[in-house]
């Protein structure tokens, strides 16, 4: 936004995606180090002003939700031209692969992907191996949890054990583990829009359990459960593990609200409005 903020004779749309002050509020929340959380919550206030200034500067400002649009409008900038535009999902690459149906009945994998130095899901993924998993291990026998992605930092190599905690680091295609994956989960105790991750697991056919940050920007009742807490996280996993649905269907949802053709609809309307 900086570098076309002092050109008001063209029009300018700005694709916020999510509220990205908001993520730092909660940054705030969670650190115990008093000076970190002045800190977070100083950064929270500064970045919600440059928001505010971008959104009533700019002709447009996108968001990738519903839920996210409405928030902003309600705690930054309540403005006409602020509008959601869906996200929507490669369907063709994140596929199920029909070969590997089986392969589900013969493990019980608890899978999470995303970028492993970043703060969300670093603090996701401990919070799950350490409160959550022990819970599940207790009911059921050969569980095992993966955490797929690139550069995990030191505290997520940490949980690695190579028997029942697998951190794989990077992987040049996350789909095999979506294929043999009973369980995707979104533990996330931090975070904004939608989750790009939960949307992949659901067009592989994977059910997902999650916090209720974890999928706010994704309105689906019957392929994601919430957990509140430890104890009912892990209890719908439980639950999930043991009902081993082979049939279960989540794609044909989002091949129907998250299709790019579709949801991009707006924003060529947009454009043409603002020619």
């Amino acid at each position: 936004a900086q570098y076309v903020l002092g050109y008001s004779q063209i029009k300018r749309i700005m694709d916020f995606v999510d509220i990205d002050s908001a993520k730092w509020k909660q940054y705030a929340e969670r650190v115990t180090n008093p000076v970190m959380r002045w800190l977070y919550h100083r950064e929270a206030v500064k970045l919600a002003g440059y928001e505010k200034h971008i959104a009533q500067t700019f002709d447009s400002s996108i968001f990738v939700s519903d839920s996210e649009c409405e928030k902003f409008k309600r705690t930054i900038f309540s403005g006409k031209n602020v509008i959601a535009i869906h996200n929507g999902i490669d369907s063709e690459y994140f596929a199920p692969n029909k070969d590997t149906s089986n392969s589900k009945s013969r493990e019980k994998v608890i899978l999470f992907t995303g970028a492993m130095d970043y703060y969300p899901n670093i603090d996701a993924v401990i919070w799950f191996a350490r409160s959550i998993f022990p819970l599940i291990k207790m009911k059921i026998n050969g569980a095992k949890f993966y955490v797929v992605g690139s550069n995990p930092s030191k505290s997520v190599k940490e949980i690695h054990n190579g028997h029942d905690i697998i951190v794989t680091g990077y992987v040049p295609d996350v789909r095999c583990y979506f294929e043999i994956a009973s369980v995707f989960v979104a533990p996330l105790r931090i975070a904004c829009g939608v989750q790009n991750k939960v949307l992949e697991a659901l067009a592989m056919n994977v059910p997902v359990i999650s916090t209720r940050l974890g999928v706010e920007g994704i309105k689906d009742g019957h392929s994601i459960a919430i957990g509140a807490n430890e104890n009912e996280f892990a209890n719908k996993i439980i639950v999930r593990l043991m009902k081993n649905d082979s049939k279960f269907n989540s794609r044909d949802w989002v091949l129907k609200n998250y299709n790019w053709e579709k949801n991009l609809m707006p924003l060529n309307s947009l454009l043409e409005r603002l020619k």
